[in-house]
């Protein structure tokens, strides 16, 4: 009986946990950015030398995949697109000369709501340094420009940061949803379903009983 239970806690827990995902780029599904929620301001930064302002930060974003639609966040990796707000579009295969996973580094440890490592600062600041530090992983010939010390210094800071990061570990928690004619998006990944987790917390919970009955 109790090798039976170990047996099915180990299977529920495998189950639940599903294939390891890469970092990986969305095969399907629409991305709709809206204001409402948005964290964006105006940037100002260069690429070989070249002045360039863009309008950008946190975006709200809704990811619409198999019929379900999930409240998640973005950031734009791809300064150089035309970006609407409230329209949809879909997510393309096309390749990206992109390091995606520096930029899911930065995503995962600064961001203002989620991220790992909280910097201190106006909420906005954090935000307008976080896309210009996820522009330069991603923009040959990136530059900071003048946005204020407060942005800059809160840029230098987390790029300083990348000189020993590791990216070990990001597997499957970003998705990077590419669109010939939109801006680019690194796309946070939704978190597991309730049923999973559900699922994920009874697997635990038969573990947790056997090894109780074998102390005894």
């Amino acid at each position: 009986m109790r090798k039976w239970i170990g047996l099915m806690a180990v299977f529920l827990l495998v189950m639940s946990s599903g294939p390891v995902q890469a970092l990986t780029v969305l095969p399907e599904g629409d991305i709709q950015i809206v204001q409402e929620g948005s964290l964006w301001q105006k940037l100002y930064y260069e690429v070989d030398g070249t002045d360039y302002t863009a309008s950008s930060g946190r975006f709200h974003t809704y990811l619409t995949r198999d019929g379900k639609t999930i409240d998640t966040y973005s950031y734009c990796i791809d300064p150089g697109q035309v970006f609407y707000w409230n329209t949809p579009f879909a997510a393309d295969l096309a390749p990206a000369e992109a390091n995606f996973a520096q930029a899911a580094w930065l995503v995962y440890n600064f961001d203002p709501y989620f991220g790992r490592n909280k910097l201190s600062g106006d909420l906005g600041d954090v935000v307008a340094a976080l896309q210009l530090a996820v522009w330069s992983t991603v923009v040959d010939g990136f530059g900071i420009g003048n946005n204020g010390d407060d942005i800059n210094g809160l840029f230098v800071a987390m790029t300083d940061e990348l000189t020993n990061a590791t990216t070990d570990g990001l597997e499957g928690m970003f998705l990077a949803a590419l669109n010939i004619e939109r801006q680019d998006q690194l796309v946070a990944a939704p978190v597991p379903e309730p049923a999973t987790m559900l699922l994920m917390g009874i697997g635990l919970l038969g573990l947790g009983v056997v090894g109780r009955r074998r102390l005894k």
